[in-house]
């Protein structure tokens, strides 16, 4: 297959040096974040990470790396269906479940049983019947999607709604858990409406849907 690359440039000063090709061990800064030294990879580029070098020392720079490409079947320019019960998103590099209620409706947490929606999307695996998954994923590989991730799948480019499900499967009109608490009552969690595009919070032991996202591999 073809692979796209893609580039992200990088200023660590007001200092402008000769742009370099970082192919070594890099220190890797989260926009907003703390420093957390370790090799860049494909998914901090796509996350829109910058970097500096590992000694930290004031450069300007270009990381090239491959990104996403679509091995299956393209719906828009956005959206791939991977043929193996996930579709892959092109300007993200997130991976999605096809099927988005195959997980049913689960509290947010539930330490009584482990039934919920953040236990069921961490031991999500390949295999997976209702969700007919066969991406080779393992238990740890999915999560739930942040508050952002859900509000770029529903309100961005090729938007995904339960009148417009693109490469999916069974988009409901209802509520969709996010991984996101509600930081002045942890209690609460942000949710994503895939009938009207609408956000909110609710309990952490409501009952919503849960569609896991994982990184591209």
């Amino acid at each position: 297959m073809n692979l796209r690359k893609s580039s992200i440039f990088v200023l660590a000063s007001t200092l402008l040096f000769t742009s370099y090709a970082f192919a070594e061990k890099v220190v890797v800064v989260p926009l907003g974040g703390e420093k957390a030294t370790g090799t860049a990879v494909e998914a901090d580029v796509v996350a829109g990470k910058t970097f500096s070098s590992d000694a930290g020392i004031d450069l300007t720079g270009t990381l090239t790396v491959t990104g996403p490409t679509c091995g299956g079947t393209l719906n828009g320019t956005r959206w791939c269906d991977n043929g193996d019960g996930t579709v892959l998103d092109m300007t993200t590099g997130l991976v999605w479940l096809k099927n988005a209620s195959c997980m049913g409706t689960k509290p947010w947490i539930k330490s009584d049983d482990w039934n919920d929606a953040q236990t069921a999307a961490g031991t999500l695996e390949t295999g997976n019947v209702p969700c007919n998954l066969t991406d080779g994923s393992t238990i740890y590989d999915w999560r739930l999607p942040t508050y952002d991730e859900l509000k770029d799948l529903a309100l961005g480019v090729e938007q995904v709604r339960a009148t417009t499900p693109r490469a999916f499967s069974n988009v409901a009109s209802a509520q969709y858990w996010s991984s996101t608490s509600y930081a002045p009552n942890p209690g609460w969690a942000w949710l994503m409406h895939l009938g009207d595009g609408g956000t909110g919070l609710l309990a952490k032991d409501s009952q919503l849907n849960v569609w896991p996202v994982r990184a591209y591999k």
